[in-house]
């Protein structure tokens, strides 16, 4: 006979004694933290390296300021994930 295994079976709790952990805090899983921090690391270096290695003129061109746009808004998904990370830490911080 096989046993059915309940939905609380599959999700893991944190211990009470983490309850001041920077992820309890926040109530997010860490994984999601770290893999949107090196999300935004990837994109920012990519940013960067393309504006420190071409010219201005070159920057200007349609192709150039097309893969910067779509870079920079690929950013901006990891970037307002971590800012609201921020906001709910601190007033999570405060709350306690």
């Amino acid at each position: 006979m096989s046993t059915k295994k309940s939905p609380r079976d599959k999700t893991k709790t944190l211990p009470k004694s983490s309850s001041g952990s920077f992820f309890t805090l926040i109530n997010e899983k860490p994984s999601d933290f770290w893999w949107n921090f090196v999300y935004f690391l990837i994109l920012s270096t990519a940013i960067t390296f393309i504006l420190v290695n071409n010219s201005a003129n070159t920057l200007r061109s349609t192709t150039a300021l097309i893969i910067l746009g779509l870079l920079l808004s690929l950013d901006i998904f990891p970037t307002v994930y971590m800012v609201k990370i921020l906001l709910r830490f601190t007033r999570n911080r405060y709350l306690q």
